[in-house]
C-alpha cells in the first residue's frame, strides 16, 4: 500500500479510477490546511495507518477507520477503533458509511472534509 504520511498544502493530482479523492483537515489540533490523497483502493486512517493523522491528545487510534473505495465514484468509510470514536457529518458511526463530498469525518479531535471528483480525460 502507499502511506501518505506528510499532507500536502493542495490536492494532489492523483487518481484512482479516474476520481481525484482527498481528505481535508479542517480543525484539529496539527496540520489544518493539510490535503490527504486517497490513492489505493483499501487504506487505513490512523496515527500508523496508511493515511497517517498526527495526534498529540491520543484521540486518534493507530488505525482508527478503514476508507475502501467500491466503484462507481463511492468511497465507503468503516470505523475499525475499539477505543475512539469516528463521526461523519457530527453522528457517531455504527456502520459504515458511504461518504458524498463535502462530508466531514471526525475522527477523535481531528476534523476532516471528504471531496471526490470525477476527473475527465484529457484528449
Amino acid at each position: 500500500t502507499t502511506r501518505v504520511e506528510e499532507p500536502t498544502r493542495q490536492a494532489t493530482v492523483a487518481y484512482l479510477d479516474g476520481i481525484r479523492a482527498t481528505l481535508t483537515v479542517s480543525e484539529g489540533p496539527s496540520n489544518v490546511g493539510g490535503v490527504y490523497p486517497i490513492l489505493t483502493k483499501e487504506a487505513t486512517i490512523g496515527r500508523t495507518g496508511d493515511i497517517r493523522l498526527p495526534d498529540d491528545h491520543l484521540t486518534i487510534s493507530n488505525e482508527h477507520a478503514k476508507i475502501e473505495y467500491e466503484g462507481d465514484g463511492k468511497f465507503k468509510l468503516t470505523h475499525v477503533s475499539h477505543t475512539n470514536t469516528t463521526k461523519v457529518n457530527g453522528e457517531a458511526m455504527t456502520e459504515s458509511h458511504v461518504l458524498e463530498a463535502g462530508d466531514t469525518v471526525h475522527l477523535g479531535a481531528t476534523v476532516l472534509q471528504f471531496d471526490s471528483q470525477v476527473v475527465q480525460p484529457q484528449s
